[in-house]
């Protein structure tokens, strides 16, 4: 199998007449779909890969807001929600 990558511009330009008619559309994603994501995944384990990431509380994500506006964050931010979630009932 031979895997072909294309990108789009950020700018895409569509001729409006073409996409008015005939119920056609024009549709993507970013990050790909469900397998590509586990394959991705699956490789990550298999190599050890890990991000540099900074674990935030839920409390403090309007400090963590405050700091990405001041472009002060050297990672990207996770945030834990684990101590909020309560039990189904």
């Amino acid at each position: 199998m031979v895997d072909i990558c294309i990108t789009i511009p950020t700018i895409l330009i569509v001729n409006m007449e073409y996409g008015m008619t005939g119920r056609k559309m024009i549709a993507g994603s970013m990050i790909g779909g469900m397998k590509d994501t586990e394959e991705m995944l699956e490789f990550v384990v298999k190599h050890i890969i890990k991000s540099d990431i900074e674990l935030i509380f839920i409390q403090d994500v309007n400090k963590a807001m405050k700091r990405l506006v001041e472009n002060k964050i050297p990672f990207r931010f996770v945030i834990y929600i684990g101590n909020t979630l309560k039990p189904a009932a």
